[in-house]
C-alpha cells in the first residue's frame, strides 16, 4: 500500500482548510488576509492604520498606574499619526504607553501576529477594518468640495 497518496490527500485537505479559514477571516472582519497573520493595507491610509491600532492597543502592564484619567482616555488623531510617520519612525513595539510590535515600512501589507499576541487573537483585523478604505475618503473629499 503506497502511504505517500494518503500523505499528500492530507496535506491537500489541510491546505483547503487553511485556505477557507483565511476565506472566512475576510468574511469576518471585512480585510484582506494576504497569508497567515499579514494583512494587505494597500487600499488604506497608513496614519488611520497607526491611529486605529493605537487607539485599540493595550496599556502596558503597569503604566495605567502612572497615567492621569486623560491620558488613559486620549485617541491618537489621524493627523498625530501622520506626523509620526512624516518623522520617519514605521516600526512601533510601544507606541504612547501601549503594545503594537508592528512595522509599517512596507506600502502594502502589515504583520499582525505580534500586534494580536498583545492586543487579543483578531484585535488587529478588527481595527484595521474600521480604517475607511482610500476610494472612500477621496469620495468624502471629492463631495465635501
Amino acid at each position: 500500500m503506497d502511504n505517500s497518496n494518503n500523505v499528500n490527500d492530507f496535506l491537500e485537505m489541510l491546505d483547503i482548510q487553511m485556505k477557507q479559514g483565511i476565506e472566512d477571516t475576510k468574511k469576518d472582519f471585512g480585510v484582506t488576509i494576504v497569508e497567515e497573520s499579514i494583512v494587505d493595507i494597500s487600499n488604506k491610509n497608513k496614519a488611520d492604520v497607526l491611529a486605529t491600532l493605537h487607539n485599540n492597543a493595550r496599556f502596558i502592564r503597569g503604566i495605567m498606574l502612572s497615567l492621569t484619567k486623560e491620558e488613559k482616555n486620549k485617541i491618537m488623531t489621524t493627523e498625530e499619526a501622520q506626523a509620526i510617520l512624516d518623522s520617519g519612525v514605521e516600526e512601533f513595539d510601544i507606541l504612547k504607553g501601549k503594545y503594537m510590535s508592528i512595522s509599517l515600512e512596507d506600502e502594502q501589507k502589515v504583520d499582525i501576529r505580534e500586534y494580536n499576541r498583545y492586543n487579543g487573537e483578531n484585535a488587529a483585523e478588527t481595527a484595521i477594518a474600521t480604517c475607511p478604505n482610500k476610494e472612500m475618503q477621496e469620495d468624502v473629499q471629492i463631495g465635501d468640495e
